[in-house]
């Protein structure tokens, strides 16, 4: 706002002084007559930036198009006053009929304004000047230093020419806008740079605020697992059947593999994400320890990079995890043997392969997931690796394989806007 008003105001000053002054002032007008123009002219001038000041103002309570019509009616007005001034001294035809084109330009200008305040039209110039400084950033460099252009134009107005009292005037007005625009900039720099650090404050204690609530979220899922948990387990207790005992058991694995997400959630320092390697290790041991054999008797070998899965993508492959490796436990591993799971995850470009063996007594039924028999765990591992958009691929060397290809999942918002 106050660049425009020094670059109106300077340019002016240039006119007068290049094009007008010098003819006004080798006639010598009568003192009186020379200073009622000048006042005429230099009131039209701050009538001019008193509407500019106007329309860049956030709070006014007229609409943009009646100002900028006023503003550029009266920047005709001023051009006309100033070739009005210039045919007094030097009467021509073609001055006679200038200035009477911009002043019925004016006219024109005044009246659409007038006109067009009922239209409460708002064009929203703040916000575009902003828009297209944000934009344009090299403009925006460019266009800041037009006012001391002027003014340096204005010092060589001082240098060419012979300065009087009028033109030190009009230089001196120039000087002390352009000091008044440096003023305020450094005072405008110095308010945003305070806002920017408040912000940033509220900001990391609004960040911090919602890492603690998630924390305490996560925290409070595993522990209402851990009571789901307990009440299967006291239910458990008065199953007769055993395939009822075998299910309820299946279950709590499942619910015992994602309440330890939820727990290396809460401990991680990422809480979007977990280490899966140091998860693996810990599902396994539980798995293990959980069963009817001993650690003499299973054993296990991990080859996991240093992975960080997110919650989209962890639940689902600790989940296959858990019913490959309960199966295993349960259906074909015998008693009195030995016997090893090893476990290969590594990332290749955007995927992750995922390799899962499982050496012991036994034949471990694959056939159910490729056939689609009525097998809960393995139909389970079948939908989780849809779940993943993976493939699933299984062998028979020296023991069982499965080969799983996979990409971590997006995460998909459940509040729309």
């Amino acid at each position: 706002m106050l660049d425009a008003n020094i670059v109106t105001a300077s340019l002016l000053f240039i006119v007068w002084f290049i094009l007008i002054w010098p003819t006004i002032k080798s006639s010598q007008p009568d003192p009186v007559s020379m200073v009622i123009s000048l006042l005429y002219l230099f009131l039209n001038l701050i009538l001019l930036i008193t509407i500019q000041i106007l329309l860049f103002n956030e709070n006014k309570k007229i609409h943009d198009l009646p100002l900028i019509l006023f503003v550029v009616g009266f920047f005709f007005q001023i051009l006309g006053d100033m070739v009005y001034s210039y045919h007094v001294v030097t009467p021509t035809l073609i001055y006679k009929w200038l200035f009477s084109a911009l002043f019925a330009t004016n006219s024109i200008f005044l009246i659409l304004a007038a006109a067009s305040i009922s239209n409460k039209v708002n064009l929203g110039l703040r916000n575009k000047i902003d828009r297209y400084m944000t934009n344009h950033p090299d403009n925006h460099n460019w266009i800041s230093f037009l006012p001391l252009i002027l003014v340096l134009g204005s010092y060589g107005l001082l240098i060419i020419t012979k300065p009087d009292v009028a033109l030190i005037w009009g230089v001196g007005v120039i000087i002390i806008l352009v000091v008044l625009r440096q003023i305020i900039l450094f005072n405008d720099a110095n308010k945003a740079k305070r806002e920017q650090e408040i912000a940033k404050k509220m900001l990391k204690k609004s960040l911090k605020e919602k890492e603690f609530l998630l924390r305490e979220i996560h925290h409070r899922v595993k522990n209402n697992l851990q009571v789901i948990l307990s009440l299967l387990s006291l239910q458990s207790q008065n199953l007769v059947d055993d395939l009822d005992q075998e299910l309820f058991m299946e279950s709590q694995y499942q619910i015992r593999s994602m309440a330890l997400i939820h727990e290396k959630l809460y401990e991680s320092d990422n809480i979007s994400s977990i280490n899966f390697s140091d998860y693996l290790e810990t599902l396994l041991d539980s798995l293990i320890h959980n069963s009817d054999y001993n650690s003499s008797q299973i054993s296990y070998e991990l080859d996991v990079e240093e992975i960080e899965l997110n919650i989209e993508t962890s639940v689902p492959c600790g989940l296959i995890l858990n019913e490959l490796v309960f199966n295993f436990l349960k259906h074909s591993f015998m008693p009195d043997t030995e016997g090893k799971i090893i476990i290969r995850m590594h990332k290749e470009s955007d995927q992750y392969l995922l390799n899962i063996a499982f050496k012991g007594s036994g034949n471990f039924v694959t056939e159910s997931l490729m056939q689609g028999k009525t097998n809960l765990g393995l139909n389970l591992v079948d939908v989780l690796v849809k779940q993943l958009d993976g493939s699933l691929k299984i062998s028979h060397d020296k023991g069982t394989v499965y080969k799983i290809v996979f990409k971590e999942l997006e995460y998909n918002p459940r509040i729309y806007h």
